[in-house]
């Protein structure tokens, strides 16, 4: 009888040591939820805090970039031998305007009024003539996928002291950041910008304007007084 209940003791301590509860299988699960939840979220965190030094760095990138471009060619030059573009977009998608001041940000490449700052900076297919570039290297769309945009048409302002931006929509994908703006202001919204320095009136710019503007036409310069953002 003593041995019959060594065994059957036994057996219990067996399934006790080898075995879980339900309660303590569930105690378990939650916590490692708990846990894997709470690191996640860090996780996420330290993400778009990596995202946004990126960013800031691109257009730190781009500011200089620009600067020395520039300098260097004295003047834009419209892609094919027409007018000087308004605005130099890198690959990356078209973000969302915030409001009507920066829908210009937001205009597909058309080969007029906006178009690929690669061919300008990175492999001067439009043919400057005292390009030294390249200027940049491996630059694509921001940390959320959107293009970069330098609103380069305001250097061209002539009579005018528009600042020429870079910008990138952030991480929401909607830029808000004026596209005609004499004073870069803080703003409620996680853009990322930087201004470009350049002479006063125009130093940079193409000297005597766009010849080829036909009557009726929509202005080539969107940062001209004359111009107006288009709604779409």
């Amino acid at each position: 009888m003593k041995g019959r209940c060594d065994v059957v003791l036994w057996r219990s301590q067996v399934r006790r040591e080898t075995g879980f509860s339900l309660l303590e299988a569930t105690v378990v699960i939650t916590a490692v939820a708990i846990v894997a939840g709470t690191a996640g979220s860090h996780i996420g965190e330290y993400l778009n805090v990596a995202r946004t030094i990126k960013a800031r760095g691109d257009v730190h990138a781009l500011v200089t970039s620009v600067t020395y471009f520039l300098s260097d060619v004295g003047r834009l030059q419209g892609a094919n031998g027409g007018p000087p573009p308004s605005l130099l977009v890198s690959d990356g998608d078209i973000p969302e305007p915030g409001g009507d001041e920066a829908r210009p940000w937001t205009l597909p490449m058309d080969g007029r009024l906006v178009q690929d700052l690669y061919a300008h900076m990175v492999e001067n297919t439009v043919g400057y003539r005292r390009w030294r570039g390249p200027y940049l290297e491996g630059l694509g769309a921001d940390p959320w996928g959107a293009r970069y945009g330098i609103n380069v048409g305001c250097v061209a302002a002539t009579g005018t002291d528009y600042v020429t931006i870079v910008a990138s929509a952030g991480p929401d994908g909607v830029v808000n950041a004026a596209f005609r703006s004499k004073v870069l202001t803080a703003r409620q919204s996680d853009d990322l910008t930087g201004i470009v320095a350049t002479g006063k009136d125009g130093d940079a710019a193409p000297r005597g304007g766009s010849a080829d503007r036909s009557p009726g036409a929509p202005p080539t310069n969107l940062c001209s007084d004359a111009s107006q953002p288009r709604n779409r």
